[in-house]
């Protein structure tokens, strides 16, 4: 299986899991008229969204047009006056539910409006790791979330506790934002200390999503993380295209 990349920031979250037979969409902040572009419509089981904020959310009412189950938390639906027949709202955490093969979980994580994660497994694809605007991955009560059987991470690294200090210095980021980007987005050393909670030994490959421009530096995150882990990383930029091998 394949993962497309559409967008990967506060611009626009946009993502695609294509198969031989099955495709699902992930995140709604890319247009609808440039995903479609991207896939075999006739392939698309589903779209998932984890949270109602406009560079995720922007344009699921088109997508939710598309013929094809939409699945978001319920505020994403009323945030965006966006319900039609095919509009979904996700069960709570640790519910899964099906889309074609794609067979789906929901993980709780932690911003400051209600947003999931998932764990999505499909026969080519084994089981993907999906978290995105968290600061941490924990349970709703705050304890740590350990997941293993994991075979592909997709995951926030946001900023660097250097970078953040320094684009404050010199006034690219505001410093009433900092309490903001610290409590709703995960640093670099939260990424690496999730990711090694993790049994890697299946993993084959991280993807490191929504980097900040202002707060982090792409070289500096990913050289950070392959030190720490051990595996191939990429970090998600529109255009990317990682074949996704699954380890057995």
């Amino acid at each position: 299986m394949k993962l497309k990349v559409l967008g990967s920031s506060s611009d626009g979250n946009g993502y695609i899991l294509e198969g031989e037979r099955d495709a699902l969409f992930l995140e709604a902040g890319v247009s609808f008229r440039t995903a479609r572009q991207r896939v075999d419509l006739d392939k698309v089981r589903g779209l998932l969204v984890t949270h109602q904020h406009t560079d995720h959310s922007k344009y699921i009412k088109d997508y939710a047009n598309g013929g094809f189950p939409c699945v978001a938390p319920a505020e994403v639906w009323e945030a965006r006056a966006a319900f039609t027949a095919n509009s979904y709202n996700t069960p709570a955490p640790f519910g899964s539910f099906d889309l074609g093969d794609f067979n789906v979980m929901v993980i709780p994580a932690h911003h400051d409006v209600p947003t999931v994660g998932y764990i999505i497994s499909h026969p080519e694809l084994g089981r993907l790791l999906f978290l995105t605007d968290s600061r941490v991955m924990a349970t709703e009560e705050g304890s740590p979330l350990v997941i293993n059987g994991i075979n592909h991470v997709m995951i926030e690294c946001n900023y660097s506790f250097e970078h953040l200090e320094q684009a404050i210095l010199e006034g690219r980021t505001q410093l009433f934002q900092k309490e903001r980007i610290m409590r709703t987005h995960m640093e670099v050393g939260t990424t690496i200390d999730t990711l090694l909670s993790m049994n890697l030994s299946t993993v084959s490959e991280v993807i490191l999503l929504h980097l900040s421009s202002n707060n982090n530096k792409e070289e500096y995150c990913r050289e950070r993380v392959v030190k720490s882990i051990g595996k191939e990383v990429y970090v998600a930029q529109p255009g990317l295209e990682v074949e996704l091998i699954t380890i057995r």
